[in-house]
């Protein structure tokens, strides 16, 4: 049985990644991270992110592989969506601060877990338990009872996943060109076979299952391989 709701992920292209001042990167993660997974860490507080920058951004959303960097434009459209997320600053070495350009993160224990697929498997975190997906290739899928009323989600990685309702009302297509949106499929129960937190069973530990056979075929287009 198909939900009515359908999602879809932000991105835009060219899909260029925002490349961070290693010191700066350095000192955030050894401030802010597992050192297990580059998670945020639990112990401490949500902050906005001022990230440092090696290089002006060249695409509406990028990402540093720790949070996204996103145009001020979409930003200030997305605010009144956004639940549990901090939105901070961004500088570049040697031109000082962008007025152009935000960060935004998702507040521990309220992001969306999108990586609920087939051939989607996770990792239990040995040095602060979080789950951490094991194969980003695979294609996003949600599962329905996770959603709530909220139109708006960041994922685990932060990936800005909207309702198609907030696509339509506020006309995010046709208002900002650069951008694009891929479909996530919303199920009803996971895909991949796993027991994770929120899901009826979790004892607190993950339980490795088995990865599929791959299929021969090419993989479904868009984000991510096959479903």
């Amino acid at each position: 049985m198909s939900s009515s709701r359908t999602m879809y992920i932000l991105d835009s292209k060219p899909d260029c990644p925002a490349e961070t001042d290693q010191a700066w990167e350095d000192a955030h993660k050894a401030a802010t991270r597992c050192p297990g997974c580059n998670r945020w860490r639990a112990d401490v507080p949500l902050e906005p992110v001022h990230v440092r920058l090696a290089k002006v951004p060249r695409t509406l959303i990028a990402t540093t592989g720790l949070f996204q960097v996103v145009a001020r434009p979409l930003v200030e459209v997305l605010r009144p969506y956004l639940q549990d997320a901090v939105i901070g600053s961004v500088e570049v070495v040697g031109k000082g601060r962008l007025e152009d350009w935000q960060t935004v993160k998702g507040a521990h224990g309220r992001v969306l877990e999108i990586d609920r697929g087939r051939y989607s498997r996770h990792r239990q975190c040995h040095r602060c338990g979080d789950i951490v997906s094991r194969n980003g290739w695979s294609h996003p899928v949600i599962v329905e009872r996770t959603l709530d009323e909220r139109w708006l989600y960041l994922g685990r990685s932060d990936e800005i996943v909207v309702d198609g309702r907030l696509l339509e009302t506020e006309g995010l297509l046709g208002r900002f060109k650069p951008l694009r949106v891929y479909s996530v499929p919303v199920v009803p129960e996971p895909l991949d076979g796993e027991v994770l937190p929120g899901d009826a069973g979790w004892t607190g530990t993950l339980a490795r299952v088995p990865m599929p056979k791959l299929p021969e075929g090419k993989p479904e287009r868009g984000i991510g391989l096959w479903l």
